[in-house]
């Protein structure tokens, strides 16, 4: 059995004291949709045999750590927290945890700095296209001979911020299944690791691979998830049977702050197969280009509105235009960090995209467009007020603009200036307008097309 945590699954076990290793409290641990683990831990008001616990509960000051064990494993808890409790009689406590790692530590902590974390996002593996598996058939004698061959070797390696990032081609061995002279079926993918030899606390490598996700939310203009956790690290050893212990291993973390990517449905196969650039057109030096710009302010503040918006922050259409047209003008300042007003930010942020938008309009006048339909629908004192199809132009459009800048940002190669800027959304924003019969004036109206 393995020890892991599905969604529906009730595991029941003890709380270990870490000094004896011997239970001393009986309890159940799951999974809680959107807050991530949830122990529940059923004790006597009044009782001595339950006095630790019931202090912990009246108090609302539970240990910052704790170790459970069951028949599937241990899994040891850090950032725990009080989640509620009864008061009278036979009560049941409630415990959340901001960081469950399914081993047994050599010392309980009440936080843990790891030297390697593992995560599996959306879009990794088609943003990489690293080749895990090979084939090569032949045909000998009247027989055709197939050979394959399923080997992880390519990855490449960045260091920046302190962080050693691995981008790795995995082949994970659930993946792999074959039957004699039947079948053979083997899935490849890509995670990113981050490792930090003095170690870093799970949200410090999580912050670190943010830029990483970003920049997967902009390549394919979707909802990228994380999708999956693991650490490496020698805190947390392989325990033999025998009482030896062995070199560690990875093993699976469930973190509350990324908890509701991973709760989110898998998404199909080809459902990111095209992503506008990929890791090949941006090589290790564009790579650390993009984490450099990450690490200014004014870049991610920019940014990162407009990545929320793309992965589904909002399902109306207004918190989009808000968003994504402020990310906009926060991008104009900063390619030009002097005071301007929106609509002269916006307009330099379209000027960079380097892309024909006269079956639109001219660029001025989708600037003040831009700009105007923000402001009329942010002030209260505005007349006008826009209407769904204007606000579903402006936020697929501005969404686009914010896209593109990545072309010239990122350094991306020039003979594929057209390739990416034909693919980041434009054509879409551009079959968006048609098909509606609009177009934008040089005053920035939106007009009939004839």
């Amino acid at each position: 059995m393995a020890n892991t945590l599905e969604p529906s699954e009730v595991r029941t076990g003890h709380l270990i004291d870490p000094k004896s290793g011997i239970p001393f409290q009986t309890c159940t641990l799951r999974h809680e949709p959107g807050q991530g683990v949830l122990l529940s831990i059923p004790y006597l008001n009044g009782d001595p045999q339950f006095a630790k616990i019931e202090n912990w509960f009246s108090n609302q000051d539970p240990p910052k750590s704790l170790i459970y064990r069951d028949d599937k494993g241990s899994v040891t808890l850090s950032g725990v927290r009080w989640r509620g409790h009864g008061h009278f009689g036979y009560t049941l406590g409630r415990l959340g945890a901001d960081v469950a790692i399914f081993e047994y530590p050599r010392q309980l902590k009440n936080e843990y700095k790891l030297a390697r974390v593992q995560s599996r996002i959306d879009g990794l593996n088609e943003f990489s296209r690293f080749q895990s598996i090979n084939h090569v058939g032949s045909f000998e004698d009247g027989v055709y001979k197939s050979v394959v061959t399923v080997k992880a070797v390519e990855k490449m390696v960045v260091r920046h911020g302190g962080f050693t990032y691995i981008f790795r081609a995995v082949v994970p061995g659930e993946n792999r299944h074959s039957v004699s002279g039947s079948r053979f079926s083997a899935k490849s993918d890509t995670v990113i690791e981050t490792n930090k030899s003095r170690g870093a606390t799970m949200d410090e490598h999580i912050v670190a691979q943010w830029p990483i996700r970003a920049l997967l939310i902009l390549a394919h203009g979707s909802e990228q998830y994380w999708r999956e956790h693991k650490i490496l690290d020698d805190q947390f050893p392989v325990w033999m049977i025998s009482g030896e212990i062995k070199g560690p291993m990875y093993v699976p973390v469930r973190f509350r702050r990324t908890i509701r990517d991973t709760e989110q449905p898998e998404r199909l196969d080809g459902d990111n197969s095209f992503p506008a650039f990929q890791l090949q057109d941006l090589g290790t030096r564009g790579l650390l280009r993009w984490l450099k710009l990450y690490d200014d302010e004014n870049f991610r503040r920019a940014i990162e509105p407009v990545v929320e918006v793309i992965n589904g922050a909002s399902n109306f259409l207004e918190p989009q235009v808000l968003m994504t047209v402020m990310g906009l003008e926060a991008m104009g300042y900063f390619r030009n960090p002097k005071k301007a007003s929106l609509e002269a930010h916006v307009k330099r942020c379209v000027e960079a995209t380097r892309v024909n938008w006269s079956d639109i309009g001219r660029k001025s006048g989708i600037a003040q467009a831009i700009a105007r339909v923000n402001n009329d629908l942010k002030h209260p004192d505005r007349q006008a007020r826009p209407n769904g199809l204007e606000l579903n132009l402006i936020a697929s459009l501005s969404k686009t603009i914010m896209r593109l800048q990545m072309i010239e940002l990122l350094g991306l190669p020039k003979s594929q200036y057209e390739r990416i800027s034909n693919s980041m959304g434009v054509i879409h924003t551009k079959e968006l307008f048609r098909l509606n019969g609009v177009r934008i004036t040089s005053g920035g109206n939106f007009v009939d097309t004839p």
